[in-house]
């Protein structure tokens, strides 16, 4: 458990850093929309095709594993695409934190279709989770109805696909639940950056734009391999609570290493800092 949690932190890191990095990509090259998602799916597949040939994984590709790839992708891919809208139309710093609605959904699926059961202090603590979340995004800017919708729309197909590809990974190969993510995540992406590539021409995408995505694309790829790991070790509704951290994450990193190019007072800093307290505390509160 400890280590799926660890793994889970890990991944909220990178995926609070690829959000700060999308923004500044599309602010920096004028790269938007599917335009981007594109460019970042080619490049995270050359990522992926390193480890593929060199631990033998490309042998795990089967044609019987067409529907799972596509129920992980197409939700996924769909996912990516609102929150990219989303961060577009807000900022990422509104955006992340509102990914938390994604526990709910979890939970509520668990509960529905898989008979999970979540006793009252972890309910509590979805409940904190959610609010501060909401707080901190408040504190960045205006929540915007457009935005708010795309990202409770994202939530949702972020969650079909987290639960596909967990399942995947348990099926894929015989190994440790390290080795059984780092294998699921490098041919799914693989997969993924082959059918990009035909996708390059019709969306006026060019390799230096993928290039130029290169970081965007790095911090998403290990930020999935943690974030599956920790759902292989401690289940997909707790990776999930360990995600929500995400937001918090970005806060901290912004205060240490850009709260001067961020010009915003003293107060607002204290606030965000003590909310980012109470995100650590709600979420060690699930774990009681």
């Amino acid at each position: 458990m400890l280590l799926g949690v660890i793994a889970s932190f890990l991944g909220a890191t990178f995926q609070a850093l690829n959000y700060t990095l999308t923004q500044s990509c599309q602010q920096k090259y004028n790269i938007d929309g599917v335009k981007l998602l594109v460019a970042v799916h080619v490049c995270i597949g050359l990522f992926a095709l390193i480890p593929t040939l060199v631990f033998g994984y490309w042998r795990l590709i089967e044609l019987d594993l067409a529907w799972d790839f596509f129920k992980i992708n197409a939700p996924y891919l769909i996912a990516q695409y609102l929150l990219i809208n989303a961060i577009r139309r807000s900022d990422a710093s509104i955006a992340s934190p509102l990914l938390a609605l994604k526990i709910p959904v979890l939970a509520v699926i668990s509960i529905v279709f898989f008979g999970a059961e979540f006793n009252l202090m972890q309910g509590i603590s979805i409940g904190l989770i959610l609010s501060l979340g909401w707080y901190f995004s408040s504190m960045s800017g205006k929540i915007d109805i457009a935005p708010l919708m795309l990202v409770l729309g994202a939530s949702v197909f972020y969650s079909l696909s987290d639960m596909s590809i967990t399942q995947l990974s348990h099926n894929l190969i015989d190994a440790s639940p390290v080795e059984q993510s780092f294998a699921t995540i490098c041919i799914n992406y693989l997969v993924c950056g082959v059918f990009a590539i035909p996708l390059m021409k019709p969306m006026k995408v060019s390799f230096k734009m993928a290039y130029q995505a290169k970081w965007v694309a790095l911090a998403w790829f290990v930020a999935v391999i943690f974030l599956i790991i920790g759902f292989n070790i401690s289940g997909v509704v707790s990776g999930n609570v360990v995600q929500s951290l995400r937001g918090v994450i970005g806060v901290i990193l912004a205060y240490l290493f850009f709260r001067h190019q961020v010009k915003q007072p003293a107060s607002v800093w204290r606030k965000k800092l003590i909310a980012a307290a109470g995100m650590f505390g709600a979420v060690a509160l699930f774990y009681l």
